[in-house]
């Protein structure tokens, strides 16, 4: 049997495809990871924490422009798929590691597998350039494996045929499930958390200053809140520059799932312009602000898990100080009752998708038999 290939590179696509990777070779299909390294050091700590080993990783680059980044993925993931000759490519989300995987896969007319599938905002460069990579993979892929109904009605109205489509949740669940009975969670000693993940090419580093300088007027107001800031690279010299020098503002290195569950369980608000992010705080129950004009979460934001509150640093201030009077009403989170309560909560979406994995897989096997 040829095997299933995974192409993933950032850590990201790494909490969401392992728990597939597992399931599948739970089911005895033979399955492969390449990894671009697209994210390096952040995704190699999730294959430790699966016990999951890339079986091809490509060299390691520092930072380029996305031209350079995705002509570089191209030759050697042609290569890979050349030598091993899958009988499908998996691939997820919105990355350029998922669309070059793709694109190679679409080149040699092998089945592409795309998790998280249908999800839109309907501006073409919001998220930059996520939105228009996840369009064009819908375009490539054989089957689509939509998280929420709403992701699977953008794909039926942009004539998707609906026997390749599959609404089989989210795999962020699997992953949580599997990392959240390892986190550690601390007692608040009667303090509040802000927790601010901020990093989105479309937000400029003149804007990201006075997002962040209204951030510093909300600890300024608020002398029973911290911050915790892990800092992508894109916003570390002006993080610095405007919070370095506030007490009760941690900034840190991004962070690693399991130490970055512990501080999502700990939060009492989030501030984040995360697409992932979003999910998995509303999964655990923590309020969420979403720094963004628009998100494709749709599903959490009509439940009202999410409050969408634009980029204007003065409507984040406003918005963001209502939500922490509010919450300074009340105790601090208890961490530890948070954590029990997501493991109780369903998943079963990495299954799901290994299931119609493994059938399609089958069948194509019989059907080439002689």
């Amino acid at each position: 049997m040829h095997p299933v290939l995974c192409i993933l590179g950032t850590r990201p696509e790494a909490i969401k495809v392992l728990p597939v990777v597992r399931a599948l070779r739970c089911a005895s299909i033979p399955t492969r990871v390449l990894f671009t390294a697209q994210h390096t050091h952040l995704a190699e700590e999730v294959f430790d924490l699966f016990g999951i080993l890339p079986d091809l990783r490509l060299p390691a680059r520092g930072e380029g422009t996305l031209t350079n980044t995705l002509t570089a993925m191209l030759p050697p993931i042609d290569h890979a798929l050349a030598a091993l000759t899958p009988c499908a490519v998996v691939v997820q989300g919105d990355t350029l590691s998922a669309f070059a995987g793709g694109l190679c896969a679409f080149f040699r007319h092998i089945p592409l597998y795309h998790m998280e599938a249908g999800l839109r905002t309907g501006v073409y460069d919001e998220p930059y350039p996520e939105e228009m990579l996840r369009r064009a993979l819908t375009a490539m892929a054989s089957v689509h494996f939509a998280t929420t109904e709403q992701a699977r009605a953008h794909l039926l109205r942009e004539g998707v045929a609906p026997s390749s489509v599959a609404c089989v949740g989210n795999t962020v669940l699997d992953a949580l499930h599997a990392i959240l009975p390892s986190c550690h969670t601390h007692p608040s000693d009667g303090r509040y958390r802000l927790l601010l993940t901020l990093h989105r090419r479309e937000t400029d580093t003149s804007l990201r200053r006075r997002l962040l300088v209204s951030i510093r007027r909300l600890l300024d107001a608020h002398p029973a809140f911290d911050l915790f800031f892990p800092m992508h690279p894109t916003a570390k010299e002006v993080a610095q520059d405007v919070l370095g020098h506030t007490a009760r503002a941690h900034l840190c290195k991004p962070m690693g799932p399991r130490a970055f569950y512990e501080q999502l369980l700990c939060a009492d608000l989030v501030l984040t312009d995360s697409g992932g992010v979003q999910e998995e705080a509303a999964y655990l129950g923590v309020r969420t602000l979403v720094l963004r004009d628009v998100t494709e979460r749709e599903a959490e934001l009509s439940r009202g898990e999410l409050t969408l509150t634009g980029r204007s640093p003065a409507r984040v201030f406003t918005i963001a100080n209502a939500c922490i009077r509010a919450i300074e009403q009340a105790p601090p989170v208890d961490a530890e009752a948070r954590r029990l309560s997501a493991l109780t909560g369903t998943h079963g979406a990495a299954q799901a998708i290994a299931e119609r994995i493994a059938q399609d897989v089958k069948e194509k096997e019989r059907m080439d038999a002689p």
